[in-house]
């Protein structure tokens, strides 16, 4: 109707419409229709000049499609995204990056990245080093750059930032940035929970050392390099087994196989005995109590870690108090002796006694 309108009003009509073959299929075409006036001004006939447009508007449908999957898939990812041209106009953001970094509307609707660039640096703990990373990396365009930017309310947001190419050509920037709060966090909890276990390990008396499954020294604390006599560069990585038990108190070998101490990576129970004997770097052995208990990393067993004390004072003690013991034994013993003598002599001395007064 508005076609049919246009021409016969002596205008000419410009437009895109559906039609159809004589097989029945459908196309699309693009058409011009002109009218064409006699002497008199009078419209005589009209001149339609088409081209069939099928595959450019299949393209053009394709484009849409592809640009509102674009889009969205810019609007939905996790990061905050900027691209910026090598004039410092900004092209495209997605209000993820306008969250994450609180910039007002008012600055991001100027297009212009150095207003953009200002309005975050009092955010900064470092805004000069931000900054002159930023001017570091516009100046050299085929440069891509990644770092951890701290913020003063405490936030760290990660940027990675690249050249955008049409072709060869260098025709902007992008930069993303991810909000990486939570895992810095986290990453700090487990530092300072690690310090702290550390200044326990470093702290304590007891000898603590730990191996892998293949029995090897993954870390040793100084209280057991004093016990055994080794630096820490000469038990990591060695066979403890091999280096500090393989010999019984006797001298005899003492087979890993046998030993508790071994038994715990293989079946992830706990052990705790007094009654065996490590070896120093000086070949003498001393008496120890240990305890031994698998290391376990999301319900994988990965090792064993091992605490020992040395008991040669407490088996020094121990044969002390044996010996009074025995000591104690034999006098009461003998006291005893010698009350049931008296008792037996009493009567035999009072009676020699009486005989000599006669």
């Amino acid at each position: 109707r508005a076609l049919w309108e246009t021409i016969t009003a002596g205008r000419e009509w410009r437009g895109e419409f559906h039609n159809r073959k004589k097989n029945g299929e459908l196309f699309w075409e693009s058409a011009s229709i002109s009218p064409i006036f006699d002497a008199a001004g009078a419209i005589t006939h009209f001149l339609a000049v088409k081209e069939e447009i099928t595959e450019r508007k299949r393209a053009a449908e394709e484009l849409r499609r592809s640009t509102s999957l674009l889009n969205a898939t810019f609007e939905a990812t996790a990061d905050g995204v900027l691209a910026v041209d090598r004039a410092g106009v900004i092209v495209a953001f997605n209000q993820k990056f306008v969250q994450m970094w609180r910039i007002p509307e008012s600055v991001m609707s100027t297009r212009d990245d150095g207003a953009a660039l200002q309005a975050t640096l009092d955010q900064l703990s470092d805004p000069h080093g931000y900054l002159a990373k930023v001017k570091a990396l516009y100046a050299q365009p085929e440069a891509e750059g990644w770092d951890l930017i701290e913020f003063k309310d405490g936030r760290f947001f990660e940027r990675h930032s690249m050249p955008q190419r049409m072709g060869e050509e260098i025709v902007g920037r992008v930069w993303s940035f991810r909000d990486v709060t939570e895992r810095k966090r986290a990453e700090q909890e487990r530092e300072r929970l690690l310090r702290d276990r550390l200044l326990i390990l470093n702290s304590t008396s007891e000898g603590i050392y730990g191996t892998d499954l293949d029995g090897r020294c993954t870390f040793i604390n100084p209280a057991a390099t004093k016990l055994l006599g080794y630096s820490v560069e000469e038990a990591l990585g060695q066979n403890m087994h091999e280096l500090i038990h393989s010999r019984r108190a006797d001298g005899l070998v003492y087979r890993a196989e046998e030993c508790p101490i071994h038994r715990v990576s293989r079946e992830g129970i706990n052990c705790r005995l007094g009654t065996e004997v490590f070896w120093r770097k000086n070949g003498h052995s001393f008496p120890v109590e240990y305890s031994a208990s698998p290391i376990v990393d999301n319900a994988e067993i990965k090792g064993t870690v091992t605490a020992f004390v040395d008991i040669t004072e407490k088996k020094n003690l121990e044969a002390q108090f044996l010996r009074a013991q025995r000591l104690e034994s034999i006098g009461t013993l003998a006291s005893g002796i010698a009350h049931d003598l008296n008792n037996i002599l009493a009567p035999i001395l009072m009676s020699a006694q009486l005989l000599h007064m006669q």
